[in-house]
């Protein structure tokens, strides 16, 4: 009595861990949400525990009825209650399906290969029960927040096609395990199918860490190219200080000479010459025309004036054309360098 009763609590555990670890992963992966709503999946939990116990003794501990709720229950989660796309939910959870089902194999294996080796008592039996059942699921769910330690949504949407390769792997592996869940025979099949076991566990895990290490890695590249352009905006908007400085140096020049100048006309009383002279400013300054007046905001003017300059220097053909612009709440720096990575 006592034997029957650690094995179904034990058994009991390890179910429990079994749908927190399928049913978080989904969460994990899928969840947006932020607030009264994200400690729901422990529900999920309760009720896909109680949902696996149920269908255990109803049908006899049969491995199918266990399959079939270890992959229905957590999508019948993800499609009630988590954000995303459906076919994206059919297929991700098929990854703790097939890591559990290779978990759950791998260890009945285990104990097959041992009791085919040695002489397996109860107590030992036990050990390797609880390792199977236990032990392999804690290490399993620490690498699930590992892996899944951020929003998953944030990546999985980029790599889709992945996904979609990710989900027809499992999909391959869930049958090889279903199809090779026996592992009787000689020791050497037994070995085989440890082999085969250990695969199906890994390839998954590691398929989902090489997508989770590009992103990291398209991260960084992102980073990179956001400080580059951050470099570049700052050189334009220094060669836009420069260039403003240099005007006001020339303005300054002209400035100066051309009240002496008038100043030389005046004290010579030469008033002829002094209006013709004046007359060639005013057209000067009218053939400049150094401030185009595009929009109702000065700081805006200045930006778009100093753009077009730029682009004449250069010798490109450009047309500015503002419409509503309402930009007195952006700063003159920020506005810049929008402005200049456009």
């Amino acid at each position: 009595g006592y034997e029957d009763i650690g094995v179904q609590i034990i058994n009991f555990i390890g179910q429990f861990l079994d749908a927190l670890l399928s049913i978080y992963f989904l969460h994990k992966f899928f969840s947006r949400e932020k607030g009264k709503n994200r400690y729901r999946w422990l529900g999920g939990v309760a009720v896909m525990t109680a949902f696996t116990q149920i269908a255990d003794h109803l049908s006899s501990n049969e491995m199918w009825i266990w399959v079939l709720c270890l992959y229905a229950c957590p999508l019948l989660y993800a499609m009630l209650f988590e954000q995303g796309n459906p076919v994206m939910k059919l297929l991700v959870a098929t990854l703790p399906c097939v890591i559990l089902l290779s978990i759950e194999n791998l260890g009945v294996t285990v104990i097959h290969l041992a009791g085919s080796l040695i002489n397996v008592n109860y107590a030992l039996f036990l050990l390797l029960y609880i390792f199977r059942r236990l032990l392999l699921k804690l290490v399993l769910l620490l690498a699930v927040r590992f892996l899944l330690g951020y929003s998953a949504h944030e990546w999985y949407g980029g790599f889709r096609r992945y996904w979609y390769l990710q989900g027809l792997v499992n999909v391959l592996e869930l049958l090889i395990l279903c199809w090779f869940n026996s592992p009787r025979g000689d020791i050497k099949t037994q070995f085989l199918y440890l082999i085969l076991y250990v695969f199906c566990f890994f390839v998954p895990i590691l398929f989902c860490y090489i997508i989770y290490q590009t992103e990291e890695n398209l991260k960084k590249i992102r980073v990179l190219i956001s400080q580059n352009n951050y470099i570049e905006a700052q050189e334009q908007y220094m060669q836009q200080l420069i260039s403003m400085q240099d005007s006001l140096h020339k303005f300054r020049h002209d400035y100066k000479t051309h009240l002496l100048c008038i100043d030389r006309l005046l004290m010579e009383k030469n008033y002829g010459e002094l209006h013709d002279y004046l007359e060639k400013i005013h057209k000067e300054g009218e053939n400049r025309d150094l401030m185009q007046a595009y929009t109702g905001d000065r700081k805006l003017n200045i930006l778009l004036n100093q753009i077009w300059q730029q682009a004449e220097k250069k010798g490109v053909a450009l047309t500015i054309s503002a419409q509503r612009a309402a930009v007195n709440r952006i700063a003159l720096y920020d506005l810049n360098m929008l402005l200049a990575n456009l």
